[in-house]
């Protein structure tokens, strides 16, 4: 039924656990959801939280970040034939034409980035 409906998961935390060195492109029951999880479950695009806590300096805080980001990009080009990291409308339709997920990285919390324009566009 859910097939005839783009179906979305707005935020997860998943990409923390890859610094835990939790390979998220390969089922893990340690995760409520990786790469064979959001397929099964039809999801067609999902939104990664890169979330840093506030309480960390903000440098550490922006080197954490990056780790993150890092991590989600090894992720999509390890998955490369199932996942796709899109940035805008067209890539999200290109991915879907492809079956596959789409991934937005997502900055929760504008603490973790640098007070400089090179930090805007991390991707």
């Amino acid at each position: 039924m859910y097939r005839e409906v783009i179906l979305a998961d707005a935020h997860c935390d998943t990409v923390l656990r890859a610094l835990d060195g939790i390979d998220l492109a390969r089922g893990e029951a340690r995760c409520q959801a990786d790469i064979p999880k959001l397929r099964a479950g039809g999801i067609d695009l999902q939104v990664f939280a890169m979330w840093v806590d506030n309480t960390v300096s903000p440098k550490r805080s922006y080197d954490r970040l990056l780790r993150l980001l890092t991590q989600a990009v090894a992720l999509a080009n390890g998955a490369a034939d199932t996942v796709a990291i899109v940035t805008g409308y067209e890539d999200f339709r290109k991915s879907l034409a492809q079956e596959k997920i789409s991934l937005v990285l997502a900055v929760e919390g504008a603490h973790s980035l640098l007070p400089s324009v090179d930090s805007i566009d991390l991707c």
